[in-house]
């Protein structure tokens, strides 16, 4: 049984590990690339202002504002705070929760 919670918790980490770079590389790197290494289609979006599919990431990334740092350390954040929308209002039809 300890060997199936080692494999476990090591799997959890490295899906940790995975969405961490992923956001990174593609959110503060604006690596456009990484949507090639760690996003895959169907993706399905929940932001009911954004359709599915990975062409609309490529297209508002390099638009996007997000943490602004000093010396290596964050001193500013910017966060989005929405109402939320049925399913019918979104663009993609999906639950935001």
């Amino acid at each position: 049984m300890a060997q199936y919670a080692t494999a476990q918790d090591d799997q959890a980490q490295s899906n940790v590990d995975i969405v961490v770079t992923a956001m990174r590389e593609l959110f503060a790197d604006k690596d456009l690339t990484a949507i090639d290494r760690y996003w895959a289609e169907p993706y399905i979006q929940h932001s009911p202002q954004m359709p599915n599919g990975l062409d609309i990431l490529r297209q508002v990334v390099p638009n996007l504002e997000g943490f602004r740092l000093d010396d290596g350390r964050i001193v500013e954040h910017w966060d989005v705070v929405q109402d939320i929308v049925s399913p019918e209002e979104s663009a993609n039809g999906n639950a935001m929760v």
